[in-house]
């Protein structure tokens, strides 16, 4: 996913809704990012847009709270996707309304297990920094996250490592 959003934001996409609905696995297990239907494009640098759009449970503070925002917006999506991969639930409520959404937003922290990977919640943390600014951006420099110490980034975006899950079409 990082070099997927790498990818979009270097060729001035802000997708604006990524969700696990919107990440797909092609048929060698790599993941692909689908539905552009929301995405801004034209966007590069610290550009900004204030268009409130996104889903629930996965839109940034900044979107929410109506202000100016960036490309940042997509790595609080992804710091929610990632949180889900880990816990199995969302870090703020999005099962009610968005007025309950948006409270969650503005009042809770993420609630982490006992026990899980620190690097694991040092990246979470980092992606859904409430603060745009503070945030971590998906740019190179996440890609040396003590998170990721194992991914060989070239393998990667050449398609030749081997992902861990692939299909068995037989």
């Amino acid at each position: 996913m990082v070099c997927g959003i790498q990818f979009l934001h270097d060729h001035g996409v802000v997708h604006r809704d990524l969700k696990p609905q919107n990440i797909l696995l092609s048929d060698s297990g790599h993941i692909k990012i689908a539905d552009y239907g929301l995405a801004a494009i034209n966007v590069f640098g610290e550009d900004t847009m204030n268009d409130f759009l996104g889903t629930k449970g996965y839109t940034a503070p900044e979107v929410m709270n109506g202000d100016i925002y960036n490309h940042l917006v997509d790595s609080f999506s992804l710091g929610v996707i990632l949180y889900m991969m880990s816990i199995g639930d969302q870090p703020f409520y999005g099962e009610g309304t968005m007025e309950d959404y948006y409270t969650s937003l503005q009042e809770d922290e993420p609630f982490y297990l006992e026990g899980m990977c620190p690097n694991a919640i040092s990246i979470i943390d980092g992606l859904l920094c409430k603060t745009p600014c503070d945030r971590l951006p998906i740019t190179s420099s996440i890609r040396s996250h003590p998170f990721f110490y194992s991914i060989d980034w070239d393998d990667v975006e050449t398609g030749s490592s081997c992902p861990p899950f692939q299909w068995d079409f037989e």
